[in-house]
């Protein structure tokens, strides 16, 4: 984690306990900052997304498959569950990938085909559901979003890419 302040600088690491604080260097007994309430299954398998504001605020979204998506504030210094809400978002436990886009966060709703989107640079409150199974010819379950840099001759643009259980890209 990168802090707008390098003296917030963290290393974190993630087990299927949980989220765990290693940035002290020799620390034999690092600390879980973040407990996850279920240890089975993909626990502990998780992705994860910086996120800084316009008002030069940094959080860290990590989403877990089995335990959903956590928020670090650097300002705070700790994890919660963020605060978003929307119809039919199914809650911050039910969230297995978290990707920024454009200024957006978009959260991947487990073993499913939706996806959720924040609004432009904010990181609580409403989001809006996409979803992308009538996108996918060979199907299954959405199982990630990704940014793909390139030029394609017009000068260097962001695409969005969505990645499918049965291979569709």
């Amino acid at each position: 984690f990168e802090g707008v302040d390098p003296a917030n600088n963290k290393l974190f690491a993630v087990t299927q306990d949980g989220i765990w604080d290693i940035s002290t260097d020799g620390d034999t007994s690092p600390s879980l900052v973040q407990a996850f309430s279920s240890s089975a299954d993909d626990a502990g398998y998780c992705n994860w997304t910086e996120f800084t504001t316009d008002a030069a605020e940094t959080y860290l979204f990590v989403a877990c498959p089995q335990n959903g998506v956590f928020q670090y504030d650097e300002s705070t210094g700790t994890w919660a569950r963020p605060a978003f809400t929307g119809n039919g978002y199914p809650g911050d436990g039910s969230i297995a990938f978290v990707a920024l886009h454009k200024q957006r966060l978009w959260l991947v709703e487990k073993d499913s085909t939706d996806a959720f989107y924040s609004g432009v640079a904010s990181i609580t409150g409403g989001v809006t559901k996409f979803t992308f199974g009538s996108k996918f010819q060979y199907g299954g379950r959405l199982l990630g979003l990704y940014n793909w840099t390139l030029d394609g001759g017009d000068g260097v643009d962001d695409y969005f890419v969505a990645l499918s259980q049965g291979g569709d890209v």
